[in-house]
This record gives C-alpha cells, structure tokens and sequence, in this order.
C-alpha cells in the first residue's frame, strides 16, 4: 500500500473509531459542545487536511445562520472543569499544526465574522520552514483575541517512521 493510501486509511479508520466509541458518550453528556477541527486551507485544492476557503466561510455562515455562537476552547473547557453548561448551540474551531495558511486565509475569515479560534501549533515549524506561520504572524492573531495558541507538540512526529519501527 502506498504511503498516502496507508494514511488515508489509518486517517479514515481513526475517525470511525472516535465516532463510533465516542459518538454516543459525547451526546449523552448534558451540553456537549461541538468541536470543528481544521488544518490547512486554500483558496482552490481541497485534500484529507485541507479546506478550501469558500467551504469554510459556508461553514461559518451556516453557523451564524443556524443561531450557532462559537466560543473559545478554553470557555469549553473551562465550564467543563467547573461543572457548568454552555448554551447548547455554541461550537468551537480548533487549528492544528501552524500552517502559513492559517495567516493568510483563515485569519482574514475569522476577523471578518469576529469568531474566535483555538490553534494548536508544533513549534520546531514555526518561523524555521516556509510552509509554517512566524512568531509574528502568532503575535498578530493573538493581539486581536480572537486567537488562542496552545501547543500541539515541538515537532510533529512521523508516524510512518514510527510505524516501521514497531
């Protein structure tokens, strides 16, 4: 099996197991939030982790259309620790990994809903490869306090690599 076969799969098979065990246990709990997770976008190409910037901003609208409040992950959170409900219509959006794409496309979306997004980055990318978001970039949407950044891990593991080794 080629390796982006072998992803897919393993991808594929991973969001099937989470929706299965997890599924039911998620909508027996009083005022479970919705979490709606992203990587990477584009104004064109879609993939396994990439979302065109015109589905997103569907997405959004839909939300907003559909009287849907997205709250920060940390108010999730937060109200989950100390035993408090959210309304039942609030949602949040998680950002995995640090893309630049994240900068350029998504933030202007964001901004421009005022909507509030938690980004997950690992920080041996940030500001050491072309393809990942500046220091600078992260200061930028922070100061807007729309984003939260949280860390993913230092450097994002190849799981093919440790799949060899097992």
């Amino acid at each position: 099996m080629r390796n982006i076969d072998f992803c897919r799969f393993v991808a594929a098979v991973l969001m099937l197991a989470t929706a299965v065990l997890l599924g039911p246990l998620a909508r027996a709990q009083q005022g479970a939030i919705p979490i709606l997770h992203y990587y990477n976008f584009d104004l064109n190409r879609v993939g396994p982790t990439t979302v065109t910037t015109s589905v997103f901003e569907e997405q959004l609208i839909w939300l907003r259309d559909h009287d849907y409040t997205v709250v920060p992950l940390s108010m999730v959170i937060g109200a989950f620790g100390q035993g408090r409900s959210l309304d039942p219509k609030s949602v949040a959006i998680t950002v995995d990994d640090g893309w630049k794409s994240q900068f350029t496309l998504m933030f202007p979306i964001i901004r421009r809903y005022n909507l509030p997004v938690t980004l997950f980055v690992y920080t041996d990318a940030i500001s050491a490869i072309p393809a990942a978001l500046t220091w600078d970039e992260i200061s930028e949407m922070q100061d807007t306090g729309l984003v939260e950044v949280q860390s993913h891990t230092c450097s994002h593991p190849d799981f093919l690599l440790h799949r060899r080794r097992l």
